[in-house]
């Protein structure tokens, strides 16, 4: 079994090397082959990677020396576990773990300490975040949501996923949602908060909390309203569709769309123009923040407080046990 991981956001090349047994030629190879792997530059323009690229090293390592896999078998690998389906409650924008929720945990707070740290940094102007294989980020992961063992959702909204949307919304650096594929339920809320979205034409958007019985969460209620208005936010929300990218760029739900092979180059090219811009950018956010998320504290408690009443219902136990034996609900209204 492998051990854990220090815990810390960032490492450096040569000590990922020695934690995961490779030498460090090999790494920059795989950077090559496998995109997702994309070092960052700081502190005196050193290379470092983020604690999810160390845990895909370490899983790309198990492919090719462990278990026999060629390079472009491990990436296709690599592609289906983060992707599984339209519909799954997976937080694909991570790496797999599977049930492991105090994993997800982990990974969530990696990612809250990285904005934190960008924040303070002035070197960081700005934000961009995309998905790891062919997904966004499908939300929360239902395996281990039993009628036995789901735990409060309310408390798991303001633990792990209400202190994100806060953060995203309130530091005036800008943050980028660079949308390659699939975004459902918190994952694409997680989007929505973002200041500015740009999606590949193989994006998916989903509003699927009410395929299991849920309210919206992750400032969804009220952010999704103020994209698309009222009455669309209502069908989206009560219908539970799923928006394609042109769609979506119709709507109003991103600004911009792209062909899959330019769609990270362009989304880049956007993030360095962002980068690129004075100071009054943020007060732009900040000006815009004040005039349609007022109540944003509010706005969160508020919906972490009827997700707890959501999750307390049999339609929400019928939901997740559908989902998980994929089958049509047979709700009851209970």
């Amino acid at each position: 079994m492998a051990q854990p991981l220090p815990d810390k956001l960032f490492f450096k090349i040569g000590e990922v090397a020695e934690l995961i047994g490779v030498r460090p030629h090999v790494l920059r190879y795989w950077e090559q082959e496998f995109t997702q792997l994309r070092p960052v530059k700081r502190r005196g323009n050193r290379r470092y990677y983020q604690h999810h690229e160390v845990l895909l090293i370490r899983r790309i390592r198990e492919l090719l020396y462990e278990e026999g896999f060629t390079i472009s078998g491990a990436r296709n690998r690599l592609d289906n576990a983060a992707l599984g389906s339209e519909e799954r409650d997976e937080p694909a924008a991570r790496p797999a773990s599977g049930g492991d929720l105090a994993a997800i945990k982990r990974e969530l707070r990696a990612l809250l300490e990285a904005l934190r740290d960008g924040e303070r940094d002035r070197e960081v102007r700005c934000f961009m975040f995309t998905g790891a294989g062919r997904a966004f980020c499908a939300g929360q992961d239902l395996k281990g949501r039993t009628p036995d063992q789901k735990g409060s959702l309310g408390a798991s909204l303001r633990e792990k996923y209400n202190p994100m949307i806060r953060q995203i919304r309130s530091m005036e650096k800008i943050v980028i949602a660079a949308v390659n594929g699939v975004a459902a339920g918190a994952g694409c809320n997680f989007a929505l908060a973002c200041d500015l979205r740009v999606a590949s034409e193989d994006a998916k958007f989903i509003q699927s909390f009410v395929r299991v019985g849920l309210a919206p969460d992750s400032g969804g209620s009220f952010i999704l309203t103020r994209l698309v208005g009222l009455s669309k936010a209502m069908e989206l929300l009560l219908l539970g569709d799923t928006v394609d990218a042109k769609e979506a760029q119709r709507i109003g739900l991103v600004a911009r769309v792209f062909s899959a092979p330019e769609f990270m180059a362009s989304a880049r090219e956007i993030a360095e123009r962002v980068a690129k811009a004075p100071r009054g950018i943020g007060l732009i956010k900040r000006a815009v923040n004040h005039a349609n998320l007022p109540n944003l504290e509010t706005d969160l408690e508020y919906e972490a407080h009827l997700q707890e009443i959501a999750g307390r219902s049999s339609d929400y136990d019928e939901g997740v046990k559908a989902f998980l034996e994929k089958r049509p609900p047979m709700f009851t209204g209970k």
